[in-house]
């Protein structure tokens, strides 16, 4: 799958927007990622590895008891690292956009415009190729901690309403539905405390957000404040500074969160 994201890039993409590409996995997984490229491992891709043992649950998460639905420690870390490493990562590198893929995202046709000329010209700050509605289990009490964040720091969002009911601050919350969250395998004894909590079932968040697979963004956007950017360890930054150097030349450890074979393509 990684191959065949790589392959369509060079066919429907670099030809209009040159960019490097970057792959990151496990260090023993690098020769074969590599050789699974093959032909592809041009001078704008790189594989670039993690340390095995920065691949792990915070202690403040090691109560698995009290995780949410199926997805395993990789799959919810991969969501840690595309906020707090790749936008500093790509800053470190001297780019200003970021495109987000999965090593299953596929540009299935020509984009046939340069798209940071694109970015530039209109202004824009951020671009999805899908918009979709995640279930319960995935977006469980986000809308309550963007209202936290909209009330302490007094921020009127300009479109964010026309997705709740009712179409105000007070239509940000989580809708409740059992049967929807037993879907998403919540464990019993959490959803009858819910029960307990008289939750509201009509209205709310519709859920609609953006599908991560593939977007692009400007990384002067990211990094301002309002957007609320957290601030990477120390040997984040250290390990960047590394990866500057060499991300090109020989193979380097990064940062304590990447993901198991996870592409971004950088512009």
């Amino acid at each position: 799958m990684l191959r065949t994201s790589l392959d369509l890039c060079f066919r429907n993409l670099f030809s209009t927007t040159p960019g490097n590409f970057y792959v990151f996995t496990f260090e023993d997984q690098i020769s074969n990622v590599v050789q699974r490229l093959g032909e592809l491992m041009q001078p704008n891709v790189a594989v670039l590895p993690v340390q095995n043992i920065s691949w792990t649950v915070p202690q403040m998460a090691a109560d698995r008891g009290r995780w949410h639905s199926f997805h395993n420690a990789n799959y919810r870390l991969m969501g840690d690292w595309r906020l707090a490493f790749m936008p500093h990562f790509a800053r470190k590198m001297g780019h200003r956009y970021v495109m987000q893929l999965d090593d299953d995202s596929y540009i299935l046709g020509p984009v046939g415009t340069n798209l940071v000329e694109l970015f530039d010209r209109h202004g824009y700050l951020l671009a999805a190729r899908n918009a979709q509605r995640d279930p319960p289990i995935v977006t469980w009490g986000l809308p309550e901690l963007a209202r936290f964040y909209l009330v302490t720091n007094k921020v009127m969002p300009e479109t964010l309403f026309e997705f709740c009911e009712p179409q105000s601050i007070e239509g940000l919350y989580s809708e409740y539905k059992r049967i929807k969250l037993e879907e998403g395998l919540l464990p019993k004894a959490q959803l009858d405390k819910l029960n307990q909590l008289g939750l509201r079932s009509r209205g709310g968040w519709n859920r609609t957000i953006l599908f991560g697979n593939c977007l692009m963004y400007s990384l002067e956007w990211f990094f301002r404040a309002e957007v609320g950017a957290p601030k990477p360890k120390q040997n984040l930054y250290r390990a960047c500074d590394v990866a500057q150097d060499d991300a090109f030349g020989h193979t380097t450890h990064l940062a304590p969160n990447c993901v198991r074979s996870n592409a971004g393509h950088v512009c």
